[in-house]
């Protein structure tokens, strides 16, 4: 029997590996804002969690979700080379595998999964509350877990040292990974309709453009006037007058909205900078390049970027992302 995964990306390789300089020796200059540091790296160093995608349920491996998941990457791959190549979604099936992994990365990433439970875990433990919330009702659900009333209270901890053990975090609810999972399956159904209605341009950066950049939450979303980049607050993929930026390559996105229309457009370098000013301002730890070598924009009146300094500001374009 094979080895169980256990590393499992939330940004597939399939995906990083277009932002690599060299693909049969593949490295990808990674910008940590979070250490504030830059670094080389292998795709299958970077994006990656310790059984992020780990399921615990009767009768199956616990990565039997991230390998069937890595099937569906493979799709990907091949679509995304042919969009390469091509410089065009040239048939619905490649369409449909991109957007449907666009609705993936857009709800399946560390930063959506840390709100979600969160939001999660305190709900549960309003629900653990109320259920003991006196000591009646405590021996009650005790009753009903361990069935009837044979229960023998001098086996069970008291009423008063389980709510002590509420109070100081040795008795809780928490989510798990499976409850992730599943959470995130049920959300990204209620994604893709949105991502799928919308039309898209292919963005093709211009000779003298410089590149785009990506990120570990590489699917944007904004206001198409641009009133959000980056915050707490993003619109919904329902919202109308919003617009979706995925990045594929250093010269090639993707956006999408309800009001284009499917194209091709070519783009010089203040839109591919302002691309990669939006990637930034949505990342959650770190950004991907192919170089240090890029430019990036949040404000047309203030004017381009340079890549190379983007440490030095880190924490006023973090700043204005959250006045956004």
């Amino acid at each position: 029997m094979r080895p169980i995964s256990r590393n499992h990306h939330y940004v597939p390789q399939c995906y990083l590996k277009n932002f690599a300089t060299n693909r049969r020796k593949p490295k990808i200059t990674v910008i940590d804002l979070a250490r504030r540091q830059k670094f080389s790296s292998h795709p299958k160093n970077i994006a990656v969690e310790r059984d992020f995608n780990s399921i615990d349920l009767p009768g199956m491996r616990s990565d039997s979700f991230e390998n069937d998941f890595s099937s569906f990457e493979q799709k990907v791959s091949e679509a995304l080379e042919r969009i390469l190549k091509d410089k065009a979604i040239n048939t619905n099936s490649d369409k449909v595998t991109i957007l449907d992994f666009i609705s993936v990365l857009a709800v399946k990433n560390p930063r959506g999964r840390r709100m979600m439970n969160e939001f999660q875990n305190e709900l549960l433990d309003k629900i653990l509350r109320m259920s003991v919330r006196d000591e009646g009702s405590y021996w009650g659900i005790l009753e009903k877990i361990i069935g009837g009333s044979s229960l023998k209270k001098k086996n069970y901890p008291t009423y008063q040292s389980f709510l002590a053990g509420i109070n100081n975090g040795s008795f809780e609810l928490k989510m798990t990974s499976t409850d992730s999972v599943r959470l995130e399956l049920d959300t990204y159904m209620a994604t893709a309709p949105y991502i799928h209605a919308r039309n898209w341009w292919v963005l093709v950066a211009k000779q003298e453009a410089g590149n785009f950049i990506t990120s570990d939450h590489p699917v944007v979303l904004n206001w198409s006037d641009g009133r959000y980049v980056g915050g707490i607050r993003p619109p919904g993929y329902a919202s109308q007058n919003t617009e979706v930026v995925f990045p594929i390559s250093p010269r090639i996105a993707l956006l999408g909205g309800f009001d284009v229309k499917d194209k091709v457009v070519n783009v010089g370098s203040t839109y591919v900078a302002a691309v990669n000013g939006k990637v930034i301002s949505r990342a959650d730890k770190q950004i991907y390049t192919t170089s240090n070598e890029f430019d990036y924009l949040f404000d047309l009146d203030e004017g381009k970027l340079d890549g190379q300094d983007i440490l030095q500001n880190l924490r006023r374009f973090r700043n204005d992302a959250e006045k956004s």
